[in-house]
């Protein structure tokens, strides 16, 4: 017979992993949002428990805005969801006879660099965020003797479908490693992050063998990390090597202040995999075995080469995913895909789109092979007025993120050749085409020589040179 469970917070990052995992064994879930019952009013609970009985509940809201909690209304607001809250789930999920698992935090925990705490370390929170926390673990044993209390650090993975839902810091860091001319890093503050896909599957685990109630540090295994650490390991999944600069605590100032570790033992509940395991497995996995990612030396602008599966038959490659691009913090909102044939020494550019319809495009070549340009026209880039080129063919698949702010063009290299472009952002507006001249000598483009003439239209050739042009993107990251 299968459980209906009731899942608070369904549709957030690790909410929505629960959902998912509980589904995919066969359970009831029921998933509720804000709009479908507020935690912080008891009446609202005790009605939405009473009308879907359980036999799981799990707690998987939380005030999570931690520098912003040291400050009211802010606190209050950390105190109400975060220690208040969880007690009214838990004595209404005792009233209705359904276990009751709550997620707690690393922040409740403190110590020096090299200490890592078990289930039964002495709570010591260092800034509001952890104390709301610590009060939500007392309210629920006050209310639910048998309660589940999972604590857990620094979660990564899919970002969940809630509006209040952030971005992780995996994806945080690798979108301003792509984005960004250096990033800067903090080489304190140990812990121990952790993928929410694996979360949920120990979570699960807890109740499918029974582990008795109490309290239990779920996190991926591996030595403690500091963001610098983390972020390390990130840049060496994905084989990037952006510029960083790193610092300590003190000199990377935020309002809440921070434990030198937070790091967790896991003594009695089910082990997680590795975190680099896990790590690897949330940015490639989607990408259905990884992609190569080349850096551009132009922040924003970066090639990369989906993986081949081949044999005997021909071979199959995923070109574009949309839970990939939200994985690695780029646009998704697609708005068309245009493709174009052009025959050998054929150019079209130098454009772009103005705001308010900029546009981000992907740039692939699916016949013959293209040579392709894009040169940065946002303002105050560090780049600005620089280009970068690649030739693009169907034999070597790479395709070219090109973002807001770029003017593009491209040559054919061969008669028949084919360049798609998938377009997020904005449609094709004609009023706001801009463009430069594919010839300014000040750009140093370098066009292959085809042993033809370059073929260009008349309002390609027309377009300003880069002295004579005025940008309409001010903003450069």
């Amino acid at each position: 017979m299968h459980r209906r469970i009731v899942i608070f917070g369904g549709n957030g990052n690790l909410g929505s992993d629960l959902v998912k995992e509980f589904t995919r064994v066969g359970d009831v879930v029921i998933s509720v949002t804000r709009t479908d019952c507020d935690v912080t009013i008891a009446e609202n609970v005790e009605k939405f428990l009473v009308a879907h009985p359980a036999d799981i509940v799990i707690n998987a809201t939380a005030y999570n805005a931690v520098d912003l909690a040291e400050t009211e209304p802010a606190r209050s607001v950390a105190m109400k969801l975060n220690g208040e809250a969880p007690g009214v789930l838990a004595r209404e999920a005792k009233r209705i006879g359904a276990k009751f698992l709550h997620f707690s935090s690393d922040y409740v925990l403190s110590g020096d660099a090299t200490s890592m705490g078990d289930e039964d370390a002495i709570p010591v929170p260092a800034n509001v965020y952890g104390e709301s926390k610590l009060a939500g673990e007392v309210s629920v044993r006050s209310e639910h003797d048998s309660a589940y209390i999972v604590r857990t650090s620094r979660l990564f993975g899919q970002q969940g479908a809630s509006p209040d839902c952030k971005p992780s810091f995996v994806t945080l860091i690798v979108q301003r490693a792509l984005t960004k001319p250096s990033i800067t890093l903090v080489d304190e503050e140990f812990a121990c992050p952790t993928y929410t896909a694996d979360l949920a599957v120990a979570v699960r685990t807890l109740f499918d063998e029974s582990y008795p109630s109490g309290t239990y540090h779920l996190v991926n295994e591996d030595d403690g990390v500091t963001w610098h650490g983390f972020a390390e390991e990130i840049f060496a999944v994905l084989g990037i090597n952006p510029m960083r600069l790193t610092v300590d605590g003190a000199t990377f100032k935020r309002p809440a202040k921070r434990a030198l570790s937070t790091m967790m033992k896991n003594t009695r509940g089910p082990k997680l995999p590795s975190r680099r395991d896990a790590l690897t497995r949330f940015l490639l996995g989607t990408l259905k075995g990884g992609m190569k990612i080349e850096q551009t030396g132009i922040p924003g602008l970066f090639a990369f080469t989906p993986t081949r599966f081949g044999d005997e038959r021909g071979w199959f490659s995923e070109v574009l995913s949309l839970v990939a691009l939200r994985n690695l913090g780029f646009r998704t909102d697609l708005a068309q895909i245009n493709e174009g044939q052009s025959t050998k020494g054929i150019l079209r550019g130098l454009h772009f789109q103005a705001p308010p319809f900029a546009q981000a495009k992907i740039v692939s070549c699916t016949a013959g092979s293209i040579y392709d340009v894009a040169v940065d026209v946002r303002k105050t880039s560090p780049t600005y007025g620089k280009h970068f080129s690649i030739e693009l063919s169907a034999l070597n698949g790479k395709a070219l993120y090109i973002p807001e702010g770029f003017a593009h063009g491209m040559m054919a290299l061969e008669d028949g050749s084919r360049i798609r472009y998938h377009v997020f952002g904005s449609t094709w507006e004609k009023s706001s085409e801009g463009g430069l001249r594919f010839d300014d000598p000040s750009l140093n483009i370098v066009w292959p020589d085809l042993g033809v003439q370059i073929s260009a239209n008349t309002r390609d050739a027309s377009w300003p040179v880069f002295s004579e042009f005025s940008t309409p993107f001010t903003d450069a990251l």
